[in-house]
Order: structure tokens, then C-alpha cells, then sequence
């Protein structure tokens, strides 16, 4: 068996990284927005004695 290097091998990814990174960014977004929310709610609600 001829060995190889390890930069002679072909890397073929097993999932759409690109759109996955992508994707994760959005929900990131979407987490910090709502987390935003939470806190104004936070700031403006008054607390019950």
C-alpha cells in the first residue's frame, strides 16, 4: 500500500458548512434580539411587593 500525506488526501465535507455557519448566525441574531427583549421587559415591569 502506498502511504499518503495528509495533504495529498482530498477533504470532502459531510455537511453543508457554508449554510449550517449560516443558518447559526440567523438563530444567533434571532437570540440576542429576544435576549434584548427579555431585558427591556426586565427594566419596565414592576416588581409586586
Amino acid at each position: 500500500p502506498v502511504r499518503q500525506l495528509r495533504s495529498e488526501l482530498r477533504q470532502l465535507s459531510a455537511l453543508p458548512v457554508a449554510e449550517l455557519r449560516t443558518r447559526a448566525d440567523g438563530v444567533a441574531r434571532d437570540l440576542r434580539e429576544l435576549d434584548v427583549r427579555i431585558q427591556q421587559a426586565n427594566w419596565e415591569a414592576d416588581l409586586l411587593d
